[in-house]
């Protein structure tokens, strides 16, 4: 034991200077890790995803981020319209976004549920297509594919906000006949 005491002793620098480049670098290694921690929850997040109102099919795109995409692309594995038009050609597909900004979101109308799962229309609305998104923010780009599954939505119900929001609709419109109705 007394020999282990007196080579402590005699190397104790030696020891305290390895200790210290391992404290270091394991401090590096923790600064890298926080980094990156901070880089995910404040970098933007571009979500694309499909949803259904009025029986109407729809194409969310929106930055759920906190720090806005520069140069902001999409690109489309199939050709999809937008009602009577290819989504190719609308400028947000055609020209992309040069400032996505936190919490802005965009709505694409595909078509109705009717047309969509139509047959005859099967070329122009594919059921399964991918949306890829790329872009930049800081110094780093980020490029995502993200699928898009109408058929999903089958035999599923409709949101009991949305079955609300219709009552109170036509809720209106009957006063707005009644109305209409004592004027005569």
């Amino acid at each position: 034991m007394e020999c282990l005491i007196n080579w402590l002793n005699s190397n104790s620098g030696s020891i305290v200077a390895i200790a210290t480049v391992v404290y270091v670098l394991f401090t590096g290694w923790i600064i890298v890790q926080n980094r990156q921690l901070y880089i995910q929850n404040i970098r933007p997040y571009i979500t694309v995803k499909p949803f259904t109102r009025n029986l109407m099919f729809y194409i969310s795109i929106k930055n759920t981020g906190k720090l806005p995409a520069f140069d902001v692309k999409f690109g489309i594995n199939k050709e999809v319209y937008s009602y009577e038009r290819s989504m190719r050609e609308l400028n947000l597909f055609k020209n992309g976004i040069k400032c996505f900004s936190p919490g802005v979101e965009y709505i694409v109308g595909i078509s109705s549920a009717a047309e969509v799962f139509n047959e005859k229309n099967k070329e122009k609305f594919p059921k399964l297509f991918n949306i890829t998104v790329k872009y930049n923010f800081l110094s780093e780009s980020v490029q995502e594919t993200i699928i898009i599954d109408l058929p999903s939505f089958l035999e599923t119900e409709v949101p009991q906000k949305e079955i609300e929001l219709l009552c109170k609709s036509l809720d209106e419109i009957k006063k707005e006949i009644e109305k209409a109705g004592r004027v005569k």
